[in-house]
């Protein structure tokens, strides 16, 4: 296994261009994953309220909502734009500090963050996708470390929190977030690769000529239905996210949520890694549906277990069948859409992916207090489920997204 990564993944630091751009967005990424606790201590303690730190924080999440609006800017506009929005996002964060104890303006400056927030996921993978036009392979390769990265600067991120509040307090977390996002935005923008690669290239070609306006459509429905069926998985996975501290509390500690939640985040690190070195023998849309079955069965287990150890292996295999999956997403959205729009259909992903985990959490709150913890994961596995059905939908419908050709990439 060992060797084939390397092989699969030697050209990222053999043409250090391409190592070095993904690895400089791990820095405005983790500058996001530090801002839900950050914003959430923060608002706590200068209002003495959870209901408005929540609220502020489900402010900044609906507002961040909008990444789409920006990533087709960054299609029209190319790589200055996330620099704007850093500056701007990094701008309303210390607005978020000059607030006080105003509870609107608290409030008003987190939906500004959200507003202002550059869809650097986005970015990073439609400048993947146009730099590596042409080579299938190295691009799935570059999806896998990116999706690697994310999941390392989500679990990065909550820690730099923890660590930056026990030496500079709350207000620290927000000033070392929005320097992250700023200056990690900008050293992006100014890399190789981001200056070589000119985003929202025409494609003439999508939707002209005979059956382009047909072929257009059966795109756009392909690619709603594979973000249905995204949205089904991810609210699935917003009620593990509450049921695996719940979980570990009753039979653990605080540590053990951390550590749980810990494997579930390098399950799915391995398994991204493991999917970007293995070329694909088949159908993307059939690839869609072997990676969501096993998590049918993963977290329906989850609802029948009552061990720390057997939930972890669990999280393990959860974590390693969800990993190839982003992958085959992100594949999938490079075929269905226009070499013009790959920004904001990548942030429609990270939106719906966002909104799905939400709505799960949400939930999941509601029924571990009415119906238990076991009842929760039940439904988490319904809603897995449901993204297989939708999935298999794609792949029997004859509106399937047409086979990739590296040539007209």
């Amino acid at each position: 296994m060992l060797p084939r990564m390397r092989s699969s993944y030697g050209f990222l630091w053999r043409d250090r261009r391409f190592g070095w751009f993904v690895l400089v967005s791990l820095l405005p990424r983790v500058g996001f994953f530090m801002l839900p606790l950050g914003i959430l201590l923060y608002v706590r303690g200068q209002t003495g309220s959870v209901a408005t730190a929540g609220f502020a924080l489900g402010a900044f999440g609906l507002a961040s909502a909008t990444q789409p609006v920006r990533g087709r800017l960054v299609d029209r506009y190319g790589r200055l734009v996330p620099v704007a929005l850093g500056v701007a996002c990094a701008a309303s964060l210390l607005l978020l500090i000059a607030a006080g104890h105003s509870r609107p303006a608290l409030i008003g400056a987190c939906v500004l963050a959200g507003l202002t927030l550059p869809p650097t996921g986005a970015y990073t993978r439609a400048v993947l996708t146009t730099a590596l036009s042409g080579d299938p392979v190295r691009t799935r390769s570059a999806y896998a470390a990116d999706s690697a990265l994310t999941e390392g600067a989500l679990v990065l991120g909550p820690l730099i929190v923890a660590a930056v509040v026990s030496i500079g307090g709350r207000t620290s977390t927000i000033v070392v977030s929005a320097l992250a996002i700023e200056i990690g935005t900008i050293a992006l923008s100014l890399t190789t690769v981001a200056r070589t690669v000119a985003l929202g290239e025409p494609a003439a070609s999508a939707g002209v000529g005979a059956g382009g306006a047909a072929e257009g459509r059966g795109t756009r429905t392909a690619i709603r239905i594979v973000l249905g069926a995204t949205l089904c998985v991810t609210v699935a996975l917003g009620v593990v996210d509450v049921a695996v501290p719940v979980f570990a509390l009753r039979h653990g500690s605080v540590a053990d949520a951390g550590l749980l939640l810990g494997v579930l985040a390098a399950g799915t690190a391995l398994g991204a890694l493991w999917c970007g070195s293995h070329p694909p023998a088949m159908a993307l849309e059939r690839q869609m549906t072997i990676y969501t079955a096993p998590l049918v069965a993963c977290i329906g287990a989850m609802a029948l277990v009552n061990s720390p150890l057997l939930l972890g292996a669990l999280l393990v295999l959860t974590g390693f069948a969800i990993g190839p999956l982003y992958v085959v997403l992100y594949a999938l959205i490079e075929q269905s859409v226009s070499a013009g729009d790959r920004t904001r259909a990548f942030a429609w992903e990270v939106t719906v992916t966002n909104t799905g985990a939400a709505v799960g959490s949400a939930a999941a709150g509601v029924i571990i207090a009415g119906s238990g913890l076991h009842a929760a994961l039940g439904v988490a596995a319904a809603a897995v489920a449901v993204g297989l059905a939708v999935g298999l939908a794609l792949v029997l419908s004859p509106i399937a997204t047409p086979a990739h050709n590296p040539a007209q990439s």
